[in-house]
């Protein structure tokens, strides 16, 4: 009996292992063939079968939605219809220098002497003229370029823009320019009679004015550069070749903040040792008038051109 008992039981033993083994194979069936590699090849040669497919998956991504890079960083937007306007910007800039020689030298002088600026308002009339007002219209397009141009240049952007996307864009950015430069003389102006400090406003306005037209000097090389020449890359990543075109962008962005934050310099030296005011006013207007506008600049061109 004991003899029956342990043959019996060993059958169920045998019987029990046999239906475990079965679920494990059909278990093993059942799964993605993926998922038993590891158990079969070695862990390169595992781990490179796995990955391959997705790796695959991203470049066909890739190539749908990034621009073809042959050397530069992408395909220049506007490099004909962009050429009339240029041209017409470059003879604008000779006809104001040949019908008056000095008129750029003492421009240029007027970022360190006052005098030379006080000397413009008087002979000149100087904010009154068509002349002031047409530089002002080529400064704000030229800001308005480059910085259409620095946002389409960044390697992690995207998006891709028609002709007529790319000219609403730099319209809309001269435009902003243009209201916000209206903006604070309008409320300089008015300052100025209101502190009776008529004058002395006039001459901060004047170096206002010429700042701007300055950087729109500084700019158009810049923007010519990048947008016309095929300049070789600086380096390549799996995101593509940023090409030397940067290097002029970034030149054109450390010469532009340099004006413009030793303008601010002189704003708060005007407001506060020639118009006596508090602190808390030279920190209102800097913050509302100067800084916020370019966070607001910044905030739309990363959300409209750059895609993260």
């Amino acid at each position: 009996m004991c003899c029956s008992c342990l043959m019996m039981g060993t059958r169920v033993w045998l019987l029990l292992q046999n239906m475990h083994e079965q679920e494990n194979s059909s278990y093993i069936f059942q799964q993605d063939s993926a998922s038993a590699i590891p158990f079969y090849l070695k862990q390169p040669e595992a781990e490179a079968l796995l990955y391959k497919p997705f790796y695959d998956g991203e470049a066909v991504v890739a190539q749908q939605v990034r621009p073809s890079y042959d050397g530069a960083l992408r395909e220049k937007p506007l490099v004909g219809s962009l050429f009339i306007a240029l041209v017409a910007i470059i003879a604008g800039y000779i006809l104001v220098g040949n019908g008056n020689t000095r008129y750029y030298s003492e421009m240029i002088q007027s970022l360190f002497s006052s005098r030379v600026t006080r000397q413009m308002i008087r002979e000149e009339n100087y904010m009154n003229t068509y002349v002031t007002f047409f530089m002002l219209l080529m400064a704000f397009f030229i800001n308005a370029i480059f910085f259409y141009q620095l946002a389409m240049l960044w390697p992690i952007n995207f998006s891709e823009y028609s002709q007529l996307d790319a000219w609403l864009v730099i319209v809309g950015l001269s435009l902003f320019f243009a209201l916000w430069f209206a903006l604070k003389v309008i409320l300089l102006f008015f300052s100025g009679i209101l502190f009776k400090k008529r004058n002395e406003m006039m001459e901060y306005l004047a170096t206002l004015f010429n700042y701007t037209q300055i950087s729109g000097l500084i700019l158009l090389p810049v923007i010519t550069t990048v947008q016309y020449f095929d300049l070789p890359p600086v380096f390549t990543s799996k995101a593509g070749a940023i090409d030397f075109s940067i290097v002029f962008v970034i030149i054109g962005l450390v010469f532009v903040g340099v004006l413009y934050a030793y303008r601010l310099i002189k704003t708060i030296y005007f407001g506060t040792f020639i118009y006596s005011l508090s602190p808390v006013y030279n920190i209102l207007y800097l913050c509302a008038l100067e800084i916020l506008p370019l966070f607001i600049l910044a905030r739309w061109l990363v959300n409209h051109l750059v895609v993260w």
